[in-house]
C-alpha cells in the first residue's frame, strides 16, 4: 500500500469523525437549550430521560465524547426535540478505498 493511499484513508476517517462530532454537537446544543429554557436540574433531567444523574452532569457540562449520536437522539426525542438528518453528496470529494 502506498503512503498516498494511506493518507487518503486517514483523511477520510478524520472527515467521518468530524461529521460525527458535528452532528453530536448540534444535538447537544438543542438539548442544552431546552434544559436552560425549562430550568431543569440534573435530578429532574435524570427522571425525564430515564438515566442516571452522573450522566446528566456530563450532559449539562458538555462532555460530548461520553454520548453516542443514538443516545443524544433518544434524549432529544424525550425532550420533545425533533431530529432530522440531511444528506448532502459532495461530488468533488474522492472516495477512499481500503
Amino acid at each position: 500500500m502506498s503512503s498516498y493511499a494511506s493518507n487518503k484513508r486517514t483523511a477520510a476517517k478524520a472527515y467521518s469523525e468530524a461529521s460525527d462530532l458535528r452532528m453530536r454537537a448540534e444535538i447537544l446544543s438543542a438539548i442544552l437549550r431546552v434544559i436552560e429554557r425549562h430550568h431543569l436540574t440534573q435530578a429532574k433531567l435524570a427522571v425525564l430521560l430515564d438515566d442516571h444523574q452522573p450522566n446528566m452532569s456530563d450532559l449539562m457540562n458538555g462532555k460530548i465524547s461520553k454520548f453516542s449520536i443514538e443516545k443524544l437522539v433518544r434524549y432529544a426525542d424525550r425532550l420533545g426535540i425533533e431530529t432530522r438528518v440531511e444528506m448532502v453528496e459532495h461530488k468533488d470529494r474522492q472516495l477512499a478505498y481500503a
